[in-house]
């Protein structure tokens, strides 16, 4: 195996390790938050048709605004373990990538060559 080869693998591997692990806390966090939002989207729907809110349109509005809150919040925490995800897939393709560069000029007496920053 060539050593370009050798990387791609790595390279791949390494990525597709980040987004399975990823993956397994997004769903883990939509399931949970699916669940809450639903049951309360429902929740709000029989209070509104046949409960205490049915004639209370600020009430309602206030639980409707609250809801709003409740999906926002899913959003943005969503966005973060995306970020997360991305700044960690980050790291590990850099590190992938500086380990090969080090063992391939290694012969030459050339090691420790700093990583860039992630900008």
């Amino acid at each position: 195996m060539s050593a370009v080869d050798d990387l791609i693998g790595k390279l791949v591997g390494v990525v597709t390790g980040r987004l399975k692990a990823g993956l397994s806390t997004t769903s883990a966090l939509v399931q949970n938050q699916a669940k809450l939002v639903a049951e309360e989207t429902v929740r709000l729907a029989q209070l509104r048709t046949t409960g205490s809110l049915k004639d209370d349109d600020e009430g309602f509005q206030d639980a409707v605004d609250a809801l709003a809150d409740v999906v926002k919040n899913f959003n943005l925490a969503l966005v973060n373990l995306a970020l997360i995800g991305a700044q960690q897939a980050y790291d590990d393709v850099m590190d992938a990538v500086w380990g090969s560069l080090d063992n391939l000029v290694s012969p030459l007496g050339l090691q420790g060559i700093l990583k860039p920053l992630m900008p």
